[in-house]
């Protein structure tokens, strides 16, 4: 029988990052893999007198890739996803997947 970290490793393999079953083929930076990207509801930026942004909106997306699949982001680097250009906001690693949050200024 399986110790629970190894029914979770085959899980995240067999089931939430197989493109088979639920995960999805994308390029991240020049890499094609098999992910789950989460996106977020568009939410209008903070709007300052220090830092008008009105019309500017940031699109959320958090995705969940395997650690071995790409080198790992920092947060403020520039990740492209499927040609679209994204702002890490975090980055961090769940029993070996990355969740990686970040955002998109849209007009």
């Amino acid at each position: 029988m399986m110790d629970f970290k190894a029914m979770v490793a085959h899980d995240v393999n067999a089931v939430f990052l197989n493109s088979g079953e639920f995960a999805e083929m994308h390029r991240l930076n020049d890499e094609l893999v098999e992910c789950v990207i989460d996106e977020l509801l568009t939410q209008e930026a903070a709007d300052t007198l220090s830092n008008p942004m009105e019309g500017i909106f940031l699109n959320g997306i958090t995705i969940y890739v395997r650690t071995e699949d790409i080198r790992k982001p920092v947060e403020g680097e520039v990740l492209m996803i499927d040609g679209r250009m994204h702002l890490v906001k975090s980055v961090r690693e769940e029993m070996g997947v990355l969740v990686i949050v970040a955002e998109a200024n849209e007009q």
